[in-house]
Protein backbone atom coordinates (compact mmCIF):
# COMPACT_ATOMS: atom_id res chain seq x y z
CA UNK A 1 0.00 0.00 0.00
CA UNK A 2 2.81 2.44 0.94
CA UNK A 3 4.93 1.53 -2.28
CA UNK A 4 1.60 2.38 -4.23
CA UNK A 5 0.75 5.56 -2.64
CA UNK A 6 4.45 6.58 -3.48
CA UNK A 7 4.57 5.71 -6.67
CA UNK A 8 1.30 7.74 -7.31
CA UNK A 9 2.60 10.73 -5.66
CA UNK A 10 5.82 10.21 -7.83
CA UNK A 11 3.54 10.18 -10.54
CA UNK A 12 1.85 13.42 -9.71
CA UNK A 13 5.58 14.90 -9.06
CA UNK A 14 6.22 14.41 -12.42
CA UNK A 15 2.99 15.54 -14.46
CA UNK A 16 3.51 18.52 -12.55
CA UNK A 17 7.13 19.09 -13.43
CA UNK A 18 6.67 18.54 -17.25
CA UNK A 19 3.76 20.95 -16.99
CA UNK A 20 5.75 23.59 -15.34
CA UNK A 21 8.08 23.06 -18.21
CA UNK A 22 5.83 23.17 -20.83
CA UNK A 23 4.57 26.17 -19.94
CA UNK A 24 7.63 27.74 -19.20
CA UNK A 25 8.75 26.84 -22.82
CA UNK A 26 6.03 28.46 -24.20
CA UNK A 27 5.94 31.85 -22.38
CA UNK A 28 9.31 32.05 -23.81
CA UNK A 29 7.74 31.09 -27.17
CA UNK A 30 5.35 34.03 -26.58
CA UNK A 31 7.87 36.38 -25.42
CA UNK A 32 10.16 35.87 -28.81
CA UNK A 33 7.32 36.20 -31.33
CA UNK A 34 6.31 39.48 -29.46
CA UNK A 35 9.34 40.93 -29.41
CA UNK A 36 9.46 39.92 -32.99
CA UNK A 37 6.45 41.22 -33.75
CA UNK A 38 7.18 44.50 -32.50
CA UNK A 39 10.82 44.46 -34.08
CA UNK A 40 9.60 44.73 -37.75
CA UNK A 41 6.84 47.08 -36.71
CA UNK A 42 9.83 49.46 -35.33
CA UNK A 43 11.06 48.72 -38.96
CA UNK A 44 8.49 49.28 -41.02
CA UNK A 45 8.05 52.61 -39.23
CA UNK A 46 11.80 53.29 -39.56
CA UNK A 47 11.23 52.66 -43.32
CA UNK A 48 8.16 54.77 -43.83
CA UNK A 49 9.80 57.86 -42.39
CA UNK A 50 12.66 57.57 -44.82
CA UNK A 51 10.15 57.52 -47.52
CA UNK A 52 8.33 60.05 -46.17
CA UNK A 53 4.98 58.60 -45.77
CA UNK A 54 2.85 60.52 -44.06
CA UNK A 55 -0.67 58.66 -44.10
CA UNK A 56 1.47 55.39 -43.39
CA UNK A 57 2.97 57.12 -40.34
CA UNK A 58 0.07 58.47 -39.03
CA UNK A 59 -1.45 54.57 -39.18
CA UNK A 60 1.84 52.61 -37.85
CA UNK A 61 3.05 55.62 -35.03
CA UNK A 62 0.01 54.20 -32.57
CA UNK A 63 1.71 50.37 -32.78
CA UNK A 64 5.09 52.06 -31.43
CA UNK A 65 5.75 52.35 -28.06
CA UNK A 66 8.44 55.02 -28.46
CA UNK A 67 8.55 57.20 -31.16
CA UNK A 68 12.24 58.04 -30.63
CA UNK A 69 13.08 54.60 -30.94
CA UNK A 70 16.81 54.14 -32.56
CA UNK A 71 17.83 51.45 -35.02
CA UNK A 72 21.14 49.67 -34.94
CA UNK A 73 23.01 52.69 -36.25
CA UNK A 74 21.58 54.74 -33.74
CA UNK A 75 19.29 56.56 -36.02
CA UNK A 76 15.70 57.74 -35.05
CA UNK A 77 12.87 58.17 -37.37
CA UNK A 78 12.99 61.68 -37.32
CA UNK A 79 17.04 61.55 -38.31
CA UNK A 80 16.09 59.38 -41.20
CA UNK A 81 13.15 61.84 -42.41
CA UNK A 82 15.71 64.78 -42.02
CA UNK A 83 18.18 62.42 -43.85
CA UNK A 84 15.99 62.25 -47.21
CA UNK A 85 14.24 65.56 -46.67
CA UNK A 86 11.13 64.10 -46.10
CA UNK A 87 9.45 67.89 -44.36
CA UNK A 88 5.85 66.77 -43.91
CA UNK A 89 7.38 63.75 -42.28
CA UNK A 90 9.88 65.64 -40.07
CA UNK A 91 6.75 68.14 -39.17
CA UNK A 92 3.91 65.18 -37.81
CA UNK A 93 6.97 63.43 -36.10
CA UNK A 94 8.01 66.76 -34.36
CA UNK A 95 4.07 67.40 -33.54
CA UNK A 96 3.96 63.55 -31.84
CA UNK A 97 6.91 63.44 -29.93
CA UNK A 98 10.27 63.05 -31.73
CA UNK A 99 13.15 64.62 -30.26
CA UNK A 100 15.44 66.90 -32.21
CA UNK A 101 18.04 67.10 -29.92
CA UNK A 102 19.19 62.65 -29.67
CA UNK A 103 22.19 62.02 -31.37
CA UNK A 104 23.37 59.12 -33.60
CA UNK A 105 26.17 56.82 -32.96
CA UNK A 106 28.44 59.54 -34.64
CA UNK A 107 27.29 62.13 -32.45
CA UNK A 108 24.85 64.53 -34.66
CA UNK A 109 21.30 64.91 -34.34
CA UNK A 110 18.26 65.67 -36.70
CA UNK A 111 18.94 68.77 -37.65
CA UNK A 112 22.62 68.27 -38.43
CA UNK A 113 21.99 66.10 -40.77
CA UNK A 114 19.28 68.15 -42.84
CA UNK A 115 22.06 70.22 -42.68
CA UNK A 116 24.72 68.23 -43.99
CA UNK A 117 22.38 66.83 -46.83
CA UNK A 118 20.85 70.88 -47.46
CA UNK A 119 17.59 69.92 -47.09
CA UNK A 120 16.21 73.91 -46.79
CA UNK A 121 12.81 73.66 -45.60
CA UNK A 122 13.60 70.31 -43.28
CA UNK A 123 16.09 72.40 -41.86
CA UNK A 124 13.56 75.32 -41.17
CA UNK A 125 11.44 73.19 -39.53
CA UNK A 126 13.63 72.14 -37.26
CA UNK A 127 14.76 75.09 -36.29
CA UNK A 128 11.49 76.51 -35.22
CA UNK A 129 10.47 75.97 -31.60
CA UNK A 130 7.00 74.20 -31.47
CA UNK A 131 4.10 75.37 -28.35
CA UNK A 132 4.14 71.95 -27.98
CA UNK A 133 7.76 70.95 -27.23
CA UNK A 134 8.92 69.75 -24.11
CA UNK A 135 11.59 71.85 -22.83
CA UNK A 136 14.60 70.04 -22.46
CA UNK A 137 15.31 71.42 -18.83
CA UNK A 138 12.64 68.81 -17.86
CA UNK A 139 13.92 66.07 -15.92
CA UNK A 140 13.09 62.59 -14.59
CA UNK A 141 11.51 62.66 -11.21
CA UNK A 142 10.27 66.28 -12.46
CA UNK A 143 7.02 67.18 -14.11
CA UNK A 144 4.16 66.28 -11.66
CA UNK A 145 1.10 66.24 -12.85
CA UNK A 146 -0.38 66.74 -9.33
CA UNK A 147 -1.58 70.04 -8.62
CA UNK A 148 -0.38 69.71 -4.55
CA UNK A 149 -3.26 72.18 -3.53
CA UNK A 150 -1.05 73.77 -0.41
CA UNK A 151 -4.12 75.84 0.53
CA UNK A 152 -6.05 72.95 1.00
CA UNK A 153 -4.09 71.02 3.42
CA UNK A 154 -5.14 73.17 6.78
CA UNK A 155 -8.60 72.31 5.65
CA UNK A 156 -9.57 69.30 7.85
CA UNK A 157 -12.65 68.90 6.89
CA UNK A 158 -12.12 69.07 2.96
CA UNK A 159 -9.39 66.61 3.85
CA UNK A 160 -11.65 63.94 5.70
CA UNK A 161 -14.06 64.19 2.48
CA UNK A 162 -11.39 63.47 0.21
CA UNK A 163 -10.42 60.95 1.75
CA UNK A 164 -13.98 59.14 1.79
CA UNK A 165 -13.89 59.80 -2.18
CA UNK A 166 -14.66 56.91 -4.70
CA UNK A 167 -12.09 58.80 -7.22
CA UNK A 168 -9.28 58.95 -4.40
CA UNK A 169 -6.05 56.41 -5.14
CA UNK A 170 -3.71 56.20 -2.24
CA UNK A 171 0.09 55.05 -3.44
CA UNK A 172 0.93 52.15 -0.94
CA UNK A 173 4.92 52.66 0.43
CA UNK A 174 6.44 49.20 2.61
CA UNK A 175 9.59 49.95 4.30
CA UNK A 176 9.47 52.83 1.35
CA UNK A 177 8.89 49.93 -1.39
CA UNK A 178 6.15 51.83 -3.71
CA UNK A 179 3.55 48.89 -4.35
CA UNK A 180 3.61 48.34 -8.46
CA UNK A 181 2.43 46.68 -11.52
CA UNK A 182 4.25 44.97 -14.08
CA UNK A 183 2.78 44.58 -17.26
CA UNK A 184 3.90 41.89 -19.20
CA UNK A 185 4.05 43.90 -22.66
CA UNK A 186 6.00 46.62 -21.32
CA UNK A 187 9.13 47.78 -19.74
CA UNK A 188 7.97 50.15 -17.37
CA UNK A 189 6.12 49.43 -13.95
CA UNK A 190 3.00 51.18 -12.90
CA UNK A 191 1.98 52.34 -9.68
CA UNK A 192 -0.35 49.85 -7.68
CA UNK A 193 -3.17 52.02 -6.09
CA UNK A 194 -5.54 50.67 -3.15
CA UNK A 195 -9.39 53.14 -2.44
CA UNK A 196 -10.69 53.91 0.62
CA UNK A 197 -12.40 50.81 1.55
CA UNK A 198 -9.37 48.94 0.92
CA UNK A 199 -7.02 50.82 3.32
CA UNK A 200 -9.80 50.39 5.80
CA UNK A 201 -10.04 46.65 5.22
CA UNK A 202 -5.99 46.62 5.92
CA UNK A 203 -7.12 48.55 9.49
CA UNK A 204 -4.68 51.58 8.02
CA UNK A 205 -7.47 53.99 8.66
CA UNK A 206 -6.17 57.43 8.74
CA UNK A 207 -9.15 58.91 10.52
CA UNK A 208 -8.98 56.28 13.16
CA UNK A 209 -5.59 56.06 13.79
CA UNK A 210 -2.72 58.18 14.75
CA UNK A 211 -0.09 55.50 14.24
CA UNK A 212 -0.69 55.70 10.33
CA UNK A 213 1.44 57.82 8.20
CA UNK A 214 -0.23 59.19 5.30
CA UNK A 215 0.10 62.10 3.42
CA UNK A 216 -1.91 64.57 0.56
CA UNK A 217 -0.07 64.65 -2.76
CA UNK A 218 -2.31 66.32 -4.55
CA UNK A 219 -4.78 66.79 -7.37
CA UNK A 220 -4.72 65.37 -10.90
CA UNK A 221 -6.88 67.03 -12.99
CA UNK A 222 -7.82 64.53 -15.69
CA UNK A 223 -10.01 63.15 -14.49
CA UNK A 224 -10.17 64.88 -11.31
CA UNK A 225 -8.19 62.05 -8.72
CA UNK A 226 -7.04 62.80 -5.46
CA UNK A 227 -3.64 61.34 -4.54
CA UNK A 228 -2.57 60.63 -1.16
CA UNK A 229 0.92 58.40 -0.15
CA UNK A 230 0.46 55.86 2.80
CA UNK A 231 2.82 54.45 4.68
CA UNK A 232 1.91 50.09 5.28
CA UNK A 233 5.82 49.37 6.95
CA UNK A 234 4.06 47.70 10.43
CA UNK A 235 1.60 45.49 8.08
CA UNK A 236 2.08 42.49 6.35
CA UNK A 237 3.20 42.88 3.35
CA UNK A 238 1.66 39.96 2.02
CA UNK A 239 -1.72 40.87 3.11
CA UNK A 240 -1.74 43.76 0.68
CA UNK A 241 -0.13 42.50 -2.25
CA UNK A 242 -3.24 39.78 -2.09
CA UNK A 243 -5.29 42.78 -2.39
CA UNK A 244 -4.51 43.16 -5.88
CA UNK A 245 -3.29 40.39 -7.76
CA UNK A 246 -0.11 40.67 -9.52
CA UNK A 247 1.11 43.30 -7.49
CA UNK A 248 4.38 43.45 -5.65
CA UNK A 249 6.66 45.91 -3.98
CA UNK A 250 9.30 46.90 -5.81
CA UNK A 251 12.86 47.60 -4.79
CA UNK A 252 14.47 50.86 -3.84
CA UNK A 253 17.57 51.18 -5.49
CA UNK A 254 17.78 54.16 -7.72
CA UNK A 255 18.39 51.96 -10.80
CA UNK A 256 15.16 49.70 -10.44
CA UNK A 257 13.39 52.40 -10.29
CA UNK A 258 13.95 54.17 -13.43
CA UNK A 259 11.51 52.32 -15.24
CA UNK A 260 8.31 54.22 -14.28
CA UNK A 261 6.61 56.35 -16.65
CA UNK A 262 7.71 60.54 -16.41
CA UNK A 263 4.23 60.99 -14.68
CA UNK A 264 3.78 58.39 -12.16
CA UNK A 265 8.13 58.33 -11.38
CA UNK A 266 7.04 62.35 -10.23
CA UNK A 267 4.58 61.26 -8.20
CA UNK A 268 6.18 58.55 -6.93
CA UNK A 269 9.52 60.91 -5.54
CA UNK A 270 7.17 63.09 -4.27
CA UNK A 271 5.50 60.57 -1.91
CA UNK A 272 8.65 58.77 -0.91
CA UNK A 273 10.42 61.55 0.10
CA UNK A 274 7.82 62.47 2.43
CA UNK A 275 7.00 59.26 3.97
CA UNK A 276 10.68 58.68 4.55
CA UNK A 277 10.57 62.23 6.66
CA UNK A 278 8.26 61.40 8.52
CA UNK A 279 9.76 57.84 9.45
CA UNK A 280 12.96 59.96 10.17
CA UNK A 281 11.69 62.99 11.94
CA UNK A 282 9.25 61.09 14.55
CA UNK A 283 10.94 63.12 18.11
CA UNK A 284 11.06 66.74 18.67
CA UNK A 285 15.00 67.66 18.18
CA UNK A 286 14.78 69.68 21.10
CA UNK A 287 13.18 68.50 23.92
CA UNK A 288 13.06 64.72 22.20
CA UNK A 289 9.09 64.37 22.79
CA UNK A 290 7.20 62.51 19.73
CA UNK A 291 5.90 64.78 16.92
CA UNK A 292 2.82 64.78 15.46
CA UNK A 293 1.69 65.60 11.99
CA UNK A 294 0.15 68.70 10.49
CA UNK A 295 -0.99 70.40 7.50
CA UNK A 296 -1.53 67.15 5.63
CA UNK A 297 1.77 65.72 6.10
CA UNK A 298 3.71 68.80 5.52
CA UNK A 299 4.61 69.95 9.07
CA UNK A 300 5.71 68.17 12.28
CA UNK A 301 4.79 69.85 15.51
CA UNK A 302 6.20 69.06 18.66
CA UNK A 303 3.40 67.64 21.53
CA UNK A 304 4.98 68.75 24.81
CA UNK A 305 3.53 71.70 25.36
CA UNK A 306 6.60 72.89 27.81
CA UNK A 307 8.79 72.37 24.99
CA UNK A 308 11.93 74.81 24.92
CA UNK A 309 11.41 75.51 21.19
CA UNK A 310 8.33 77.03 21.95
CA UNK A 311 9.95 79.43 24.29
CA UNK A 312 13.07 80.96 22.47
CA UNK A 313 12.51 84.04 20.87
CA UNK A 314 12.93 83.26 16.99
CA UNK A 315 12.55 79.68 17.28
CA UNK A 316 9.72 77.32 16.76
CA UNK A 317 8.49 73.65 17.24
CA UNK A 318 7.13 73.34 13.58
CA UNK A 319 9.27 71.01 11.49
CA UNK A 320 9.39 70.77 7.60
CA UNK A 321 9.83 68.78 5.53
CA UNK A 322 13.96 68.46 4.69
CA UNK A 323 15.77 69.00 1.20
CA UNK A 324 18.95 68.34 0.71
CA UNK A 325 20.45 70.91 -2.17
CA UNK A 326 23.48 68.74 -3.95
CA UNK A 327 25.57 70.49 -6.65
CA UNK A 328 26.39 68.29 -10.14
CA UNK A 329 28.49 69.70 -12.22
CA UNK A 330 30.01 69.15 -15.90
CA UNK A 331 33.33 70.83 -16.01
CA UNK A 332 34.31 71.92 -19.57
CA UNK A 333 37.89 72.54 -20.65
CA UNK A 334 39.22 76.37 -21.09
CA UNK A 335 38.91 75.36 -25.28
CA UNK A 336 35.27 73.89 -24.20
CA UNK A 337 36.54 70.53 -26.33
CA UNK A 338 37.04 67.88 -23.29
CA UNK A 339 34.90 67.32 -20.02
CA UNK A 340 35.73 66.26 -16.69
CA UNK A 341 34.31 62.79 -15.63
CA UNK A 342 35.19 60.99 -12.30
CA UNK A 343 34.71 57.89 -11.85
CA UNK A 344 33.80 56.47 -7.51
CA UNK A 345 34.18 52.91 -6.32
CA UNK A 346 30.56 52.39 -5.93
CA UNK A 347 29.86 53.07 -9.57
CA UNK A 348 28.81 50.13 -11.95
CA UNK A 349 31.67 48.71 -13.95
CA UNK A 350 32.82 51.40 -16.63
CA UNK A 351 30.66 53.99 -15.23
CA UNK A 352 31.60 57.35 -15.79
CA UNK A 353 29.81 60.63 -14.18
CA UNK A 354 29.92 64.53 -13.36
CA UNK A 355 31.39 65.15 -10.20
CA UNK A 356 29.04 66.36 -7.44
CA UNK A 357 28.73 67.12 -3.45
CA UNK A 358 26.42 68.91 -1.18
CA UNK A 359 26.06 72.06 -0.81
CA UNK A 360 27.02 73.65 2.68
CA UNK A 361 25.73 75.89 5.14
CA UNK A 362 26.41 79.26 4.27
CA UNK A 363 26.90 78.15 1.09
CA UNK A 364 26.08 79.47 -2.79
CA UNK A 365 25.32 77.29 -5.87
CA UNK A 366 28.67 78.49 -7.19
CA UNK A 367 30.80 78.71 -4.37
CA UNK A 368 29.81 75.04 -3.97
CA UNK A 369 30.81 74.28 -7.21
CA UNK A 370 34.33 75.50 -7.43
CA UNK A 371 35.00 73.80 -3.84
CA UNK A 372 33.65 70.53 -4.65
CA UNK A 373 35.80 70.31 -8.18
CA UNK A 374 38.94 71.66 -6.41
CA UNK A 375 38.76 68.96 -3.62
CA UNK A 376 37.99 66.30 -5.55
CA UNK A 377 40.04 66.58 -8.56
CA UNK A 378 42.57 69.68 -7.96
CA UNK A 379 40.78 71.88 -11.27
CA UNK A 380 40.11 75.25 -10.68
CA UNK A 381 36.99 77.16 -12.25
CA UNK A 382 35.47 80.33 -12.67
CA UNK A 383 32.34 80.86 -14.31
CA UNK A 384 29.53 78.59 -13.38
CA UNK A 385 25.74 78.45 -15.53
CA UNK A 386 22.95 77.14 -14.09
CA UNK A 387 21.22 74.36 -16.04
CA UNK A 388 18.37 72.58 -14.78
CA UNK A 389 17.85 70.62 -11.00
CA UNK A 390 16.26 67.08 -10.30
CA UNK A 391 14.58 65.89 -7.51
CA UNK A 392 16.52 62.60 -6.19
CA UNK A 393 14.20 60.89 -3.61
CA UNK A 394 17.06 58.93 -2.04
CA UNK A 395 16.08 59.92 0.43
CA UNK A 396 15.54 63.59 -0.50
CA UNK A 397 17.80 65.55 -1.89
CA UNK A 398 17.91 68.10 -5.08
CA UNK A 399 20.15 67.96 -7.91
CA UNK A 400 21.22 71.22 -8.70
CA UNK A 401 22.70 70.80 -12.19
CA UNK A 402 25.38 73.23 -13.36
CA UNK A 403 28.14 73.40 -16.65
CA UNK A 404 31.17 74.49 -15.07
CA UNK A 405 34.12 76.41 -17.04
CA UNK A 406 37.87 75.42 -16.21
CA UNK A 407 40.60 77.32 -15.53
CA UNK A 408 43.26 74.48 -15.24
CA UNK A 409 43.34 71.30 -16.54
CA UNK A 410 45.91 69.26 -13.81
CA UNK A 411 44.36 66.94 -11.87
CA UNK A 412 44.84 65.59 -8.28
CA UNK A 413 42.55 63.21 -7.48
CA UNK A 414 41.12 62.72 -3.96
CA UNK A 415 41.30 58.92 -3.60
CA UNK A 416 38.99 59.57 -0.26
CA UNK A 417 36.31 60.34 -2.59
CA UNK A 418 37.28 59.45 -6.26
CA UNK A 419 38.76 56.43 -7.67
CA UNK A 420 40.04 58.10 -10.70
CA UNK A 421 39.34 61.21 -12.92
CA UNK A 422 39.85 62.10 -16.59
CA UNK A 423 39.37 64.68 -18.98
CA UNK A 424 37.07 63.76 -22.05
CA UNK A 425 37.47 64.65 -25.80
CA UNK A 426 34.35 65.25 -27.24
CA UNK A 427 34.47 62.11 -30.08
CA UNK A 428 34.90 60.22 -27.15
CA UNK A 429 31.67 61.33 -25.16
CA UNK A 430 29.94 61.16 -27.60
CA UNK A 431 31.24 57.30 -27.99
CA UNK A 432 30.23 56.77 -24.38
CA UNK A 433 26.85 58.57 -24.76
CA UNK A 434 26.12 56.11 -27.49
CA UNK A 435 27.47 52.95 -25.62
CA UNK A 436 30.01 52.65 -28.40
CA UNK A 437 33.17 53.46 -26.97
CA UNK A 438 36.57 51.20 -27.68
CA UNK A 439 36.99 50.38 -24.43
CA UNK A 440 33.79 50.00 -23.26
CA UNK A 441 33.17 52.84 -20.97
CA UNK A 442 29.49 54.34 -20.38
CA UNK A 443 27.64 57.18 -18.67
CA UNK A 444 24.51 57.47 -16.51
CA UNK A 445 21.87 56.49 -17.85
CA UNK A 446 19.07 58.93 -19.48
CA UNK A 447 16.95 59.34 -16.56
CA UNK A 448 20.11 60.93 -14.15
CA UNK A 449 20.36 64.63 -14.44
CA UNK A 450 24.38 64.10 -15.34
CA UNK A 451 23.04 62.26 -18.43
CA UNK A 452 21.15 65.64 -19.60
CA UNK A 453 24.50 67.84 -19.03
CA UNK A 454 26.31 65.84 -21.03
CA UNK A 455 24.23 65.86 -23.58
CA UNK A 456 24.06 69.49 -23.57
CA UNK A 457 27.98 69.62 -23.82
CA UNK A 458 27.56 67.56 -27.04
CA UNK A 459 25.33 69.64 -28.16
CA UNK A 460 26.95 73.04 -28.10
CA UNK A 461 28.98 72.16 -30.88
CA UNK A 462 29.13 69.23 -33.65
CA UNK A 463 32.10 67.48 -35.62
CA UNK A 464 30.04 66.39 -38.84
Amino acid sequence: MQMLLARKVFTNFKLITIYRIATEITNKMDTSEDRSVQAQIISRFHNLAASGSVQELQNIVKSVDDINVKNERGWTALMLASRNGNAQAVKYLLENGGDKTLINRVGINALDIAKLWNHTETVEILNQVPRYERKPEINYFCNNPLNRFSNKRSDMPWIKKTLFSNNTKFLVLHKLKPLIYKPSDSKQIILCTLSYKEIKELDLDPITSDDVTCVFLGIESLPETSWFAIDTTNTDADKIVQLKPNSEFWSMTPRSLMIFGEREAAIFAQACSLIDWHNRYQFCPTCGSRTKLEQAGYKKICTNENCDSQTQKGVTSIRYPRVDPVVIMLVLSPDKEKCLFGRQLRFPPKMWSCLAGFVEPGESIEDACRREIEEESGVLVGDVQYHSCQPWPFPSCLMIGCLVQAQSTTITVDKKELEDARWFPRQQVIQMMTRNHPQGFVLPPAQAIANKLIGSFIQMKHKL
